[in-house]
């Protein structure tokens, strides 16, 4: 793990209690430039959660702040976005990130505006973002889901996953649905099924939240049919899911009024495929005859 680690800098790394020295031997994730979809939250040990609540508190209020704002962020987060998002002046910034990267809390690598910065480990993150209340956490994700889409187009537009995560823990739902369809876009086109299957049922679930409306039922649409064609391309067309998905789309269609459309045609040959390649359909069947 010596090679991984290397490019980032911890020059004052001071003794750490033993379940901490010990969480932080596990492998870290790849650096990002504007940071990543966090995973899901880890059960922290209530004695550790407590150790770590400590090791923040004795680092002042703005070194505390800083990391709930990188934990917000992701595991990792770059000088940039940090910088756009924290509202502090350089010095504070500069000296918060200090006093972090000295506890041994993040690694740094670079040196800023350039600098990127990860998580020791990702209780620690997460111990960070738990100190964070609700309507404090939702504001922050919103400034973070501004900041990308107004500093960030560039990356805003390759991650539409990431924007679309801090757009529904901020609780922009209808803005997030179209990111996590975008994503899921992206991923299929690149032939990573799984990711896309995962940020469109993201999508499906947000919109789940949302009243019903025209609108609403055009985007669950989108999501249907790149989620459709997204199992097709992972698990071929006779499985479930993928009638399912493309069973919902037509009503969709038919309520959005466009049946007649190249989209309801797309629908109704997966829907043919669907039957035809269903496991166990004879050769009689697929033809609507028998022997």
């Amino acid at each position: 793990m010596r090679h991984q680690l290397g490019v980032y800098t911890n020059p004052v790394a001071r003794p750490a209690d033993a379940a901490f020295q010990h969480i932080t031997h596990a492998q870290f994730a790849d650096n990002a430039v504007v940071g990543a979809v966090p995973a899901a939250s880890l059960a922290v040990p209530a004695t550790l959660h407590a150790s770590l609540m400590a090791r923040l508190d004795r680092l002042g209020t703005l070194a505390k702040e800083i990391a709930q704002i990188g934990a917000a962020i992701g595991r990792d987060f770059s000088y940039e976005l940090l910088n756009a998002v924290a509202h502090r002046t350089e010095i504070e910034l500069h000296d918060a990130l200090r006093r972090l990267v000295d506890a041994g809390l993040i690694f740094q690598r670079g040196v800023p505006p350039q600098a990127t910065f990860l998580f020791k480990h990702a209780l620690v993150q997460d111990t960070a973002y738990s100190i964070l209340l609700r309507g404090p956490r939702q504001a922050l994700h919103a400034r973070i889901a501004g900041a990308l889409e107004d500093r960030f187009p560039d990356q805003a537009a390759m991650h539409p996953q990431i924007l679309a995560h801090h757009l529904t823990e901020a609780g922009l739902l209808k803005k997030a649905a179209v990111y996590w369809c975008r994503g899921g876009q992206q991923s299929s086109a690149k032939s990573a099924f799984l990711e896309a299957i995962g940020q469109l049922k993201r999508g499906l679930l947000v919109l789940a939240k949302l009243p019903q409306s025209r609108e609403r039922d055009r985007r669950e649409l989108d999501l249907q049919v790149t989620l459709a064609f997204a199992l097709r391309g992972m698990v071929g067309y006779g499985h479930p899911d993928v009638a399912e998905a493309l069973c919902r789309a037509h009503r969709l269609v038919v309520d959005t009024a466009g049946a007649g459309s190249s989209l309801h045609f797309s629908v109704l040959y997966g829907l043919a495929q669907t039957r035809f390649r269903r496991p166990g359909t004879s050769v009689a069947n697929r033809h609507g005859g028998s022997e």
